[in-house]
């Protein structure tokens, strides 16, 4: 239940009054200029209607197709969705992007509890609590109480929350596990938030404090929910929570406020009923929440961990029942780091555990508290603690739909659903989905609303005999009406018989000789038989001009145009950056919590090696932030993925480093990733290798990364370093012989051959591993290893190169990352980008004979999965958190920037 909006609100005042002061403020300003003139006077009276108006109480903000900023809200009515401005002006839902709803309103907690999510098959989510799973079911409580009975085969995973893995669900309908002073508490069972009693404190002077006997991890979260009475008259009621480091912070209740005891420690009004009281730690830092509210904020140099959870009444009158305080729901859960999940299998379900581990078979049953998976090895039950997610069989993708994101409750990540939207009101949504059916969304939970592309006009093939061309050209281009393809194109009446077969006319039946060419034009206009002389002597025209083209010398076209058309490439990148502008944070980061300044250094990267200044806003604010993230070590990085992140970060500064600026960061962080190197025996398979980290298993995904990062830092190519890693990348691919000696490559079938596998270990757990024994060639993997062959100078004649060059010529695609679908889509696009173009081939021939554009089908590719708002997303079942559409983004403008070729 992380706060998504960690900073201090205050309670605004009721809305009634809101409206009263704007329209009594616009009637004076009529009052002033009433004696002016008339115009003046209907122009503020307008205002009034309008500020009087509910539905402009709050304005929304929406973006259209392109990319025009508008204010005002958005209603449905029996005529469709429309957005309507302030000035009256309305614009129709088709031409819209999204619309985002402002933040004004904070929520109480619902009616259920939100440790897991429940995700589909697409990017969808939405939170609560799995109850039960079984053979054919879910049953999930949502976190505003309902409870859903949805198809296993339709679900896609269940995880733990915002990656917070519950290490204590407490209902608290006994308190034997834990210490209390003062009266015996008791427990009631008139207002429960979960199960069926909740705690209450009601004699005076009363304490329970609970003590968590173990160390807490250094990243995590209390948080409870408590019942305010609503009439304690002078009396109050406490929670604490201690620490022998930071001694105590208490949130301290009575019948006006809440107040954090704490040197920065806020206050808000108090109300009765059900709230929800959270406190967030890391290892240097806490917070404490009630609802949205963040009241206090504190850092220190030691550490924060709670130890002991307190709770105390105090009332002056022992006797009043009403003084109750009522406590329900503890839970205690750690803060897992965040990794990319590897790829799953695709006929197995599968665990993924804290220790970012995989365990695959069949999940047979699942609750609150664990999970039974059963395979070749038995039965085995693991506890929510341990597990960051299950995962099931990949499920298919639905078509697309508006997709909605709404919050279930305070300190949680947004839930996000596909759907039709059936109708919208100032008080709630209609969603039809798939597979929950209709869902009435409240529309102070709305956040945004993101609309799919409108479907385009499918192209009609066109079809025009070369002869009839011929006939309507010396005849003054009359007469001659297309034809759709598979129809018979007929010559009109008379028609010589000169230039080749003809159709003729025979007893009144049009027939067409076998030998009569061609050509078929593409159209999104209604072309028929009919058509206007206009468009029938356009179309015969067009032909006219094409069939030479078409005809003198076929194997000659494009030979001077190739790639794709620089202002095609501007246009896509524009509506990029206007999506990452949109997207960064106030400190200048894109998606921190995901992997650190990983994301951000990608962006960066891309972002300039497309033009873009660093002087430019968005740079600079990101520049900024990545300095910051630079450690003593030299390393930039933050708590995990070490060495990725600061590899993008040195390419991110390298790409910017006007006079020098970085060149002591590009320095110390060159240094720093050498020192990440596997320094074993040279007949050891890690020799040379890269992993996240010193000790991680390193693999060729990081190595890659490095070898990049390095060599733009200008380690030679000779270096010690680039030597042995290239080493182990060679003992990565599957070419048996001088430059592999692990026993996989022995193993490796023909299909594979040549092609590069993520890591060369052979225990169980790879999930490459072939039939045959082998490991399987992946194409991310084998474009980054080719990549990295050539920035480090290997030769192009080298086997190595040339065995690469083989398995890409016989498995060319930019549809999938072949080998894993489309998981990984757009790393994989980054690294054919690079590979394709450090090799040099213009026109890439395919192992069909094929000679392929590369540059023009990359632009082709990334532009057609380019969604509205100018963001990539990756919507696949695995998508190595490409889901995240700061990272997807920023890896498609880093690919871009390599489709037109450098002069």
């Amino acid at each position: 239940m992380i706060p998504s909006r960690a900073r201090n609100r205050r309670a605004s005042a009721p809305t009634q009054q809101v409206e009263s002061w704007r329209i009594g403020s616009a009637i004076a300003l009529a009052r002033q200029f009433r004696a002016r003139n008339e115009q003046t006077m209907l122009v503020l009276l307008g205002i009034v209607v309008v500020l009087a108006n509910p539905l402009f109480g709050v304005a929304e903000e929406a973006m259209t197709r392109d990319g025009r900023r508008l204010n005002g809200n958005l209603a449905f009515s029996a005529q469709g969705g429309q957005f309507i401005c302030p000035d009256g002006k309305k614009q129709p839902l088709s031409t819209l992007a999204w619309v985002r709803y402002p933040e004004a309103t904070v929520l109480a907690p619902g009616k259920g509890r939100i440790i897991h999510q429940l995700r589909f098959s697409s990017d969808e989510r939405i939170a609560g609590e799995l109850i039960r799973l079984d053979e054919k079911h879910f049953t999930f409580r949502t976190a505003w109480g309902d409870t859903l009975r949805v198809p296993r085969n339709k679900a896609a995973a269940v995880v733990s929350a915002d990656d917070y893995l519950s290490l204590v669900i407490d209902g608290l309908n006994d308190v034997k596990a834990f210490e209390r002073e003062g009266a015996k508490p008791a427990f009631a069972d008139r207002e429960a938030f979960t199960g069926k009693k909740s705690l209450t404190l009601e004699a005076g002077q009363e304490e329970v404090r609970f003590v968590w006997k173990k160390r807490l991890a250094r990243c995590g979260r209390v948080s409870l929910c408590f019942r305010d009475p609503g009439d304690l008259r002078d009396g109050q009621w406490t929670i604490a929570f201690r620490n022998k480091s930071t001694g105590i912070v208490a949130l301290t209740g009575n019948s006006v406020s809440y107040r954090a005891d704490a040197s920065d420690g806020q206050s808000i009004k108090a109300t009765a009923g059900w709230h929800q009281l959270l406190m967030e730690w890391t290892d240097r830092e806490f917070k404490l929440f009630v609802d949205d509210y963040l009241l206090a904020h504190r850092r220190h140099a030691e550490d924060c961990r709670p130890t002991v959870f307190a709770f105390a009444a105090v009332t002056k009158d022992k006797s009043r029942q009403a003084d109750s305080l009522g406590v329900d729901d503890l839970q205690i859960a750690a803060k897992a780091d965040s990794l990319p999940r590897p790829l799953g299998v695709d006929d197995q379900d599968e665990i993924w555990l804290d220790t970012g581990d995989q365990v695959f078979g069949e999940i047979v049953e699942a609750s609150t508290s664990d999970i039974a998976l059963k395979n070749r090895f038995g039965k085995k039950v693991f506890s929510w603690s341990r597990v960051r997610g299950i995962y099931f069989r990949p499920q298919k993708e639905t078509a697309a739909q508006t997709e909605v994101w709404f919050r279930s409750g305070p300190g949680i990540s947004a839930d996000i659903l596909h759907g039709e939207i059936l109708d919208l009101n100032d008080k709630r949504l209609l969603l039809r989905h798939e597979i929950l059916g209709v869902m009435v969304i409240e529309r102070g939970r709305l956040e945004r609303l993101i609309f799919p592309e409108p479907p385009k006009k499918s192209p009609r093939l066109v079809t025009i005999c070369p002869e009839l061309i011929n006939h309507a050209m010396r005849r003054g281009g009359t007469g001659v009406p297309p034809v759709q393809t598979g129809e018979t194109p007929v010559p009109p009446e008379g028609s010589p018989p000169e230039g080749g077969p003809r159709t003729r006319n025979t007893n009144g039946k049009k027939q067409r000789h076998s030998g009569c060419s061609r050509i078929t034009m593409t159209t999104t206009s209604n072309l028929d038989g009919r058509c206007s002389m206009k468009c029938r002597l356009a179309a015969v025209l067009f032909a006219a001009v094409a069939l030479p083209i078409v005809l003198v010398n076929p194997s000659q076209s494009g030979q001077n145009d190739l790639g794709p058309n620089a202002k095609d490439v501007r246009e896509v990148l524009d509506k990029a950056l206007a999506f990452l502008k949109s997207s960064q944070g106030s400190d200048g980061s894109f998606s921190p919590k995901l992997a650190g300044p990983g994301i951000t250094a990608v962006v960066v990267a891309g972002l300039a090696k497309n033009g873009v200044s660093p002087k430019e806003p968005v740079m600079a604010k990101a520049l900024e932030y990545l300095e910051k993230q630079v450690n003593k070590d030299g390393g930039i990085y933050n708590k995990f993925l070490a060495n990725y992140t600061t590899s993008v970060a040195l390419m991110a500064f390298k790409e910017t480093n006007a006079d020098g600026k970085y060149d002591g960061i590009i320095k110390n962080a060159s240094n720093f990733l050498k020192g990440l190197q596997q320094e074993t025996e040279q007949s050891d398979v890690k020799h040379g290798g890269f992993g996240y980290d010193k000790k991680s298993r390193p693999d060729l995904s990081n190595t890659g990364f490095t070898v990049e990062a390095l060599i733009a830092a200008g380690i030679p190519k000779d270096d010690p370093a680039i030597k042995k890693a290239i080493q182990f990348m060679s003992r990565c691919q599957n070419l048996p012989g001088e430059t592999n000696d692990q026993p996989f490559a022995k193993k490796t079938t023909k299909e594979d051959e040549g092609g590069f596998t993520y890591h060369p270990f052979e225990d169980d757990k790879n999930q490459y591993k072939t039939e045959a024994g082998g490991l399987r060639s992946l194409g991310g993997m084998t474009y980054g290893g080719l990549k990295s062959f050539l920035y480090a100078g290997v030769s192009k004649d080298d086997p190595r190169v040339k065995a690469a060059i083989g398995w890409i010529r016989r498995h060319y695609t930019l549809d999938e990352n072949p080998g894993m679908g489309k998981a990984g889509l757009y790393y994989y696009y980054h690294t054919f980008a690079k590979a394709m173009d450090a090799l040099g081939e213009e026109r890439f021939a395919g192992n069909d004979g094929k000679k392929h554009d590369w540059r023009r089908e990359l632009f082709e590719a990334l532009k057609n999965r380019q969604s509205a708002n100018g963001s990539w997303r990756n919507t696949g079942e695995k998508t190595f958190a490409e889901d995240n559409p700061d990272l997807a983004t920023g890896f498609a403008v880093m690919s871009l920037s390599y489709t037109l070729k450098k002069r």
